[in-house]
């Protein structure tokens, strides 16, 4: 059977297909959406994420590839977040884009760039957990800081010095990031940051 199907297995949920699926998954905070992110596509598939209804197991939005991302080549989903609130997702991938999605919507609502793969990304929140800032760590070797409150996001980049960043994490407070690059000759860094 071609496509990928969501199974309830035990008080889980697994996305499947029979390719040997591989790929990236996220849960909101409430628990109430699943969005998850495949790299086995064709070019007349441009399904970069799907968003799950985590409930009731039903498909809620297939989330599209923009037209003229990757060239040509059909991008695969490397980095899925929710915002604190559950309102946004967002979902890098290999070439360096990324983009915000109203999950209520499926829509697109801002885009964002960098020069590299987008490995890992988390949203940064007011008190009432609005999301403010999203940050996104790259393979170009800078974590962004991007305003998501603004239609044309600018990021505020925090250099690796050229090393690819492939995770970062946040404390509970917010008060520090912590960044895991692949390091030179294959010596991994980590680096606390104080936001």
């Amino acid at each position: 059977r071609s496509g990928a199907q969501l199974l309830r297995l035990g008080h889980g949920w697994q996305e499947r297909d029979g390719t040997g699926f591989r790929g990236i998954a996220a849960v909101s905070e409430d628990g109430r959406w699943i969005a998850t992110g495949s790299d086995r596509r064709t070019d007349a598939d441009r399904t970069l994420a799907k968003i799950w209804d985590s409930g009731t197991g039903e498909l809620v939005h297939r989330i599209e590839t923009p037209s003229g991302a990757g060239g040509g080549e059909p991008p695969d989903a490397t980095a899925l977040a929710f915002s604190p609130d559950g309102r946004l997702l967002f979902v890098g991938d290999q070439f360096g884009d990324g983009h915000l999605f109203n999950v209520e919507m499926g829509s697109r609502e801002v885009s964002i760039a960098h020069k590299g793969k987008i490995n890992s990304a988390k949203f940064l929140s007011d008190t009432d957990g609005r999301p403010t800032f999203l940050l996104t760590a790259s393979s170009d070797g800078t974590v962004g800081k991007w305003n998501v409150q603004s239609e044309h996001p600018q990021p505020v980049h925090i250099d690796h010095e050229g090393e690819r960043v492939v995770a970062l994490d946040l404390s509970s407070d917010q008060q520090y990031l912590v960044t895991g690059t692949a390091g030179k000759y294959g010596k991994g860094v980590l680096r606390v940051w104080r936001l």
